[in-house]
Protein backbone atom coordinates (compact mmCIF):
# COMPACT_ATOMS: atom_id res chain seq x y z
CA UNK A 1 0.00 0.00 0.00
CA UNK A 2 1.94 3.69 1.32
CA UNK A 3 5.72 3.32 0.94
CA UNK A 4 7.07 1.41 2.91
CA UNK A 5 9.28 2.53 5.81
CA UNK A 6 12.49 1.04 7.25
CA UNK A 7 9.95 -0.09 10.37
CA UNK A 8 7.04 -1.10 8.46
CA UNK A 9 7.70 -4.81 8.29
CA UNK A 10 7.00 -4.89 12.22
CA UNK A 11 4.49 -2.34 11.61
CA UNK A 12 2.64 -3.83 9.62
CA UNK A 13 2.38 -7.47 11.61
CA UNK A 14 1.86 -5.40 14.46
CA UNK A 15 -1.34 -3.40 12.60
CA UNK A 16 -2.63 -6.86 11.13
CA UNK A 17 -2.05 -8.47 14.69
CA UNK A 18 -4.44 -5.49 15.98
CA UNK A 19 -7.64 -6.39 13.67
CA UNK A 20 -7.11 -10.29 14.23
CA UNK A 21 -7.12 -9.61 17.72
CA UNK A 22 -10.44 -7.64 18.06
CA UNK A 23 -12.12 -9.68 15.43
CA UNK A 24 -11.49 -12.42 16.90
CA UNK A 25 -13.07 -11.53 20.31
CA UNK A 26 -16.48 -11.39 18.91
CA UNK A 27 -18.69 -13.68 16.62
CA UNK A 28 -18.64 -12.17 13.35
CA UNK A 29 -22.16 -12.17 12.99
CA UNK A 30 -22.52 -9.81 15.38
CA UNK A 31 -23.46 -5.73 13.53
CA UNK A 32 -22.43 -3.71 15.03
CA UNK A 33 -18.70 -5.81 15.71
CA UNK A 34 -17.97 -4.82 19.53
CA UNK A 35 -14.51 -4.73 18.28
CA UNK A 36 -14.63 -1.90 15.96
CA UNK A 37 -14.09 0.51 18.67
CA UNK A 38 -11.54 -1.04 20.99
CA UNK A 39 -9.58 -1.76 17.54
CA UNK A 40 -9.65 1.97 16.17
CA UNK A 41 -8.69 3.26 19.46
CA UNK A 42 -5.28 0.76 19.95
CA UNK A 43 -4.85 2.05 16.07
CA UNK A 44 -4.95 5.62 16.95
CA UNK A 45 -2.81 5.24 19.90
CA UNK A 46 -0.25 3.16 17.70
CA UNK A 47 -0.60 6.31 14.83
CA UNK A 48 0.04 8.78 17.61
CA UNK A 49 3.11 7.24 19.15
CA UNK A 50 4.77 6.82 16.01
CA UNK A 51 3.76 9.83 13.68
CA UNK A 52 2.57 7.50 11.41
CA UNK A 53 -0.36 5.33 10.30
CA UNK A 54 1.34 2.59 8.19
CA UNK A 55 1.01 0.23 10.62
CA UNK A 56 -2.95 0.82 10.16
CA UNK A 57 -2.57 0.56 6.17
CA UNK A 58 0.06 -2.34 6.02
CA UNK A 59 -1.48 -4.05 8.60
CA UNK A 60 -5.47 -4.07 6.82
CA UNK A 61 -3.67 -5.18 3.90
CA UNK A 62 -1.91 -8.29 5.75
CA UNK A 63 -5.29 -9.30 8.18
CA UNK A 64 -8.10 -9.04 4.69
CA UNK A 65 -5.71 -11.71 2.95
CA UNK A 66 -5.29 -13.97 6.09
CA UNK A 67 -9.33 -13.27 7.01
CA UNK A 68 -11.15 -12.27 3.71
CA UNK A 69 -14.36 -12.93 5.55
CA UNK A 70 -13.27 -9.70 7.77
CA UNK A 71 -12.78 -6.99 5.41
CA UNK A 72 -15.83 -5.70 6.22
CA UNK A 73 -14.57 -5.37 10.26
CA UNK A 74 -11.19 -3.83 9.05
CA UNK A 75 -12.99 -1.55 6.48
CA UNK A 76 -15.03 -0.23 9.83
CA UNK A 77 -11.95 -0.06 11.57
CA UNK A 78 -9.82 2.04 9.55
CA UNK A 79 -12.85 4.36 8.97
CA UNK A 80 -13.00 4.68 12.19
CA UNK A 81 -9.60 5.14 13.29
CA UNK A 82 -9.37 7.53 10.36
CA UNK A 83 -11.95 9.56 11.67
CA UNK A 84 -11.69 12.98 13.10
CA UNK A 85 -15.07 15.35 14.76
CA UNK A 86 -15.22 18.52 14.04
CA UNK A 87 -13.37 20.02 17.11
CA UNK A 88 -10.25 17.69 16.54
CA UNK A 89 -6.99 19.57 16.47
CA UNK A 90 -5.25 19.69 12.98
CA UNK A 91 -2.52 16.85 13.79
CA UNK A 92 -5.75 14.78 14.47
CA UNK A 93 -7.15 15.91 10.69
CA UNK A 94 -3.28 15.78 9.41
CA UNK A 95 -3.69 12.49 10.57
CA UNK A 96 -6.99 11.09 9.44
CA UNK A 97 -5.79 12.49 6.22
CA UNK A 98 -2.69 10.36 6.02
CA UNK A 99 -5.02 7.21 6.44
CA UNK A 100 -7.28 7.66 3.83
CA UNK A 101 -4.63 8.87 1.11
CA UNK A 102 -3.26 5.25 0.63
CA UNK A 103 -6.91 3.24 0.96
CA UNK A 104 -8.11 6.07 -1.84
CA UNK A 105 -4.87 5.08 -3.79
CA UNK A 106 -4.83 1.47 -3.91
CA UNK A 107 -8.08 0.34 -3.30
CA UNK A 108 -9.90 2.84 -5.45
CA UNK A 109 -7.57 2.69 -8.28
CA UNK A 110 -9.83 1.09 -10.84
CA UNK A 111 -6.88 0.31 -13.08
CA UNK A 112 -5.58 -2.46 -10.82
CA UNK A 113 -4.77 -6.06 -13.32
CA UNK A 114 -2.82 -9.12 -11.86
CA UNK A 115 0.78 -8.48 -13.12
CA UNK A 116 2.49 -11.67 -12.32
CA UNK A 117 5.70 -11.46 -11.38
CA UNK A 118 6.15 -14.16 -8.72
CA UNK A 119 9.84 -15.88 -7.63
CA UNK A 120 12.01 -17.38 -8.12
CA UNK A 121 11.90 -17.54 -11.23
CA UNK A 122 14.68 -19.80 -11.91
CA UNK A 123 11.91 -22.70 -11.83
CA UNK A 124 8.79 -22.96 -14.19
CA UNK A 125 7.38 -21.10 -16.48
CA UNK A 126 4.80 -18.59 -15.81
CA UNK A 127 2.39 -17.34 -18.38
CA UNK A 128 0.65 -13.80 -17.56
CA UNK A 129 -0.45 -13.16 -21.13
CA UNK A 130 -1.42 -14.93 -23.93
CA UNK A 131 0.56 -14.10 -27.20
CA UNK A 132 -1.58 -11.75 -29.51
CA UNK A 133 -0.78 -14.55 -32.24
CA UNK A 134 -2.65 -17.55 -30.59
CA UNK A 135 0.37 -19.53 -30.34
CA UNK A 136 0.28 -19.87 -26.63
CA UNK A 137 -2.97 -21.45 -25.60
CA UNK A 138 -1.91 -22.02 -21.57
CA UNK A 139 -4.08 -20.54 -19.45
CA UNK A 140 -2.68 -16.79 -18.44
CA UNK A 141 -1.42 -16.00 -14.59
CA UNK A 142 -0.30 -20.45 -14.26
CA UNK A 143 2.93 -21.72 -13.59
CA UNK A 144 4.39 -24.93 -15.90
CA UNK A 145 6.90 -26.81 -14.57
CA UNK A 146 9.37 -29.00 -16.75
CA UNK A 147 9.91 -32.57 -14.48
CA UNK A 148 13.09 -32.31 -14.49
CA UNK A 149 12.61 -29.33 -12.15
CA UNK A 150 10.15 -31.02 -10.12
CA UNK A 151 12.52 -33.68 -9.23
CA UNK A 152 15.85 -31.88 -8.87
CA UNK A 153 14.49 -28.15 -7.29
CA UNK A 154 11.02 -28.73 -5.62
CA UNK A 155 11.89 -26.93 -2.46
CA UNK A 156 11.87 -23.86 -5.28
CA UNK A 157 9.13 -24.95 -7.45
CA UNK A 158 6.85 -25.06 -3.82
CA UNK A 159 8.07 -21.66 -3.12
CA UNK A 160 7.03 -20.10 -6.59
CA UNK A 161 4.00 -22.05 -6.87
CA UNK A 162 2.98 -20.61 -3.07
CA UNK A 163 4.29 -16.96 -4.26
CA UNK A 164 1.57 -17.22 -7.24
CA UNK A 165 -1.09 -18.39 -5.15
CA UNK A 166 -0.16 -15.26 -3.12
CA UNK A 167 -0.19 -12.83 -6.05
CA UNK A 168 -3.67 -14.65 -7.04
CA UNK A 169 -5.01 -14.10 -3.65
CA UNK A 170 -4.05 -10.12 -3.25
CA UNK A 171 -5.67 -8.87 -6.36
CA UNK A 172 -9.08 -10.92 -5.01
CA UNK A 173 -8.98 -9.73 -1.92
CA UNK A 174 -8.42 -6.22 -2.94
CA UNK A 175 -11.07 -6.02 -5.27
CA UNK A 176 -13.14 -7.36 -2.73
CA UNK A 177 -12.20 -4.61 -0.73
CA UNK A 178 -13.01 -2.04 -3.26
CA UNK A 179 -16.50 -3.22 -3.57
CA UNK A 180 -17.15 -3.11 -0.19
CA UNK A 181 -15.35 0.59 0.43
CA UNK A 182 -17.90 1.29 -2.61
CA UNK A 183 -21.22 -0.49 -0.12
CA UNK A 184 -19.71 1.15 3.14
CA UNK A 185 -19.70 4.70 1.18
CA UNK A 186 -16.01 5.09 1.95
CA UNK A 187 -15.09 5.46 -1.18
CA UNK A 188 -17.06 6.86 -4.06
CA UNK A 189 -18.30 4.53 -6.86
CA UNK A 190 -16.96 6.19 -10.08
CA UNK A 191 -17.61 6.17 -13.37
CA UNK A 192 -14.59 4.79 -14.32
CA UNK A 193 -14.92 1.85 -11.79
CA UNK A 194 -18.42 0.65 -14.63
CA UNK A 195 -16.22 0.74 -17.60
CA UNK A 196 -13.22 -1.16 -15.99
CA UNK A 197 -15.29 -4.04 -14.83
CA UNK A 198 -16.26 -4.76 -18.57
CA UNK A 199 -12.67 -5.30 -19.94
CA UNK A 200 -12.15 -8.20 -18.02
CA UNK A 201 -15.68 -9.61 -19.43
CA UNK A 202 -14.86 -10.59 -22.54
CA UNK A 203 -13.01 -14.18 -22.74
CA UNK A 204 -11.68 -14.03 -26.01
CA UNK A 205 -8.86 -11.64 -25.84
CA UNK A 206 -5.11 -12.83 -25.30
CA UNK A 207 -4.56 -10.28 -22.59
CA UNK A 208 -7.39 -11.63 -20.01
CA UNK A 209 -6.49 -13.80 -16.88
CA UNK A 210 -8.40 -16.20 -14.76
CA UNK A 211 -7.39 -14.32 -11.88
CA UNK A 212 -8.88 -11.18 -12.57
CA UNK A 213 -12.16 -12.23 -13.65
CA UNK A 214 -12.69 -14.55 -10.41
CA UNK A 215 -11.91 -10.65 -8.28
CA UNK A 216 -14.10 -8.71 -10.65
CA UNK A 217 -16.99 -11.44 -9.87
CA UNK A 218 -16.06 -10.45 -6.41
CA UNK A 219 -15.97 -6.92 -6.70
CA UNK A 220 -19.33 -6.88 -8.54
CA UNK A 221 -21.17 -8.75 -5.61
CA UNK A 222 -19.08 -6.89 -3.18
CA UNK A 223 -20.68 -3.42 -4.75
CA UNK A 224 -22.22 -3.43 -7.63
CA UNK A 225 -25.41 -2.24 -6.12
CA UNK A 226 -23.62 0.92 -5.08
CA UNK A 227 -21.47 1.04 -8.87
CA UNK A 228 -25.12 1.14 -10.33
CA UNK A 229 -26.58 3.69 -8.06
CA UNK A 230 -24.20 5.84 -9.36
CA UNK A 231 -25.38 6.05 -12.95
CA UNK A 232 -28.11 8.65 -12.19
CA UNK A 233 -30.52 7.95 -15.21
CA UNK A 234 -33.15 5.24 -14.51
CA UNK A 235 -32.49 3.53 -18.06
CA UNK A 236 -28.84 3.68 -18.03
CA UNK A 237 -29.01 1.94 -15.28
CA UNK A 238 -31.31 -0.75 -16.02
CA UNK A 239 -29.15 -1.03 -19.53
CA UNK A 240 -25.86 -1.51 -17.81
CA UNK A 241 -27.60 -4.33 -15.12
CA UNK A 242 -28.66 -6.54 -18.23
CA UNK A 243 -25.08 -5.78 -19.77
CA UNK A 244 -23.80 -7.51 -16.84
CA UNK A 245 -26.12 -10.22 -16.72
CA UNK A 246 -25.71 -11.15 -20.68
CA UNK A 247 -21.60 -10.87 -20.37
CA UNK A 248 -21.50 -13.05 -17.01
CA UNK A 249 -24.12 -15.35 -18.88
CA UNK A 250 -21.61 -15.26 -21.34
CA UNK A 251 -18.88 -17.60 -19.01
CA UNK A 252 -21.61 -20.59 -18.74
CA UNK A 253 -21.59 -21.36 -22.10
CA UNK A 254 -19.03 -22.80 -24.37
CA UNK A 255 -20.52 -22.15 -27.76
CA UNK A 256 -17.86 -20.11 -29.56
CA UNK A 257 -19.06 -17.06 -32.20
CA UNK A 258 -18.65 -17.69 -35.97
CA UNK A 259 -15.73 -17.45 -37.17
CA UNK A 260 -14.15 -18.08 -33.31
CA UNK A 261 -11.58 -21.03 -33.89
CA UNK A 262 -10.73 -21.14 -30.26
CA UNK A 263 -11.47 -19.63 -26.96
CA UNK A 264 -8.58 -20.58 -24.70
CA UNK A 265 -10.39 -18.45 -21.99
CA UNK A 266 -13.59 -20.22 -22.36
CA UNK A 267 -13.42 -24.00 -22.76
CA UNK A 268 -15.52 -25.27 -19.61
CA UNK A 269 -13.72 -24.38 -16.54
CA UNK A 270 -15.50 -24.94 -13.81
CA UNK A 271 -14.49 -22.42 -11.41
CA UNK A 272 -14.81 -19.75 -14.18
CA UNK A 273 -18.56 -21.42 -14.37
CA UNK A 274 -18.81 -21.25 -10.63
CA UNK A 275 -17.89 -17.43 -9.99
CA UNK A 276 -19.87 -16.34 -12.75
CA UNK A 277 -23.38 -18.04 -11.70
CA UNK A 278 -22.59 -16.80 -8.00
CA UNK A 279 -22.60 -13.09 -9.69
CA UNK A 280 -25.50 -13.58 -12.21
CA UNK A 281 -27.17 -15.16 -8.60
CA UNK A 282 -26.65 -11.74 -7.82
CA UNK A 283 -27.85 -9.99 -10.14
CA UNK A 284 -31.03 -11.72 -11.41
CA UNK A 285 -32.43 -12.03 -7.54
CA UNK A 286 -31.09 -8.47 -6.17
CA UNK A 287 -28.61 -6.90 -6.95
CA UNK A 288 -27.21 -6.15 -3.82
CA UNK A 289 -23.54 -5.79 -1.78
CA UNK A 290 -22.65 -8.66 -0.32
CA UNK A 291 -21.17 -8.62 3.02
CA UNK A 292 -17.38 -10.04 3.56
CA UNK A 293 -18.46 -12.92 5.09
CA UNK A 294 -21.25 -14.20 2.73
CA UNK A 295 -18.48 -13.15 -0.28
CA UNK A 296 -16.35 -15.86 1.36
CA UNK A 297 -18.09 -18.07 2.94
CA UNK A 298 -16.36 -21.75 2.85
CA UNK A 299 -19.18 -23.14 1.87
CA UNK A 300 -19.77 -21.25 -1.30
CA UNK A 301 -16.75 -20.42 -2.14
CA UNK A 302 -14.98 -21.61 -5.19
CA UNK A 303 -11.19 -21.20 -5.45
Amino acid sequence: MSPKTENSPDEHLIGAAIFAKYFKQYPMDLDPHPGVTPASDEFRQFAEAHSDPVGLDWGLDTFCKEFPQGIDFALQVYLKASSSDRNANLADVKLSEQYLIPLRHDVGNCATYYKGGSGPEHVGREVLWLTPSGEDTDESCNLYFRKQEVQTDLKAVIERTKCLQELRLSIIVLQAMRGRTHAMGILPSLPGSLRWIGHHLDPFPYNWTKADFIAICVLVRAGGKSLLESIPSDEERQTQLESWKDRFSAFLYTDKPDGQTSAPNKDGDFVIKAHAALVLDNLVRGPWNESSKEIFEPSTWVF
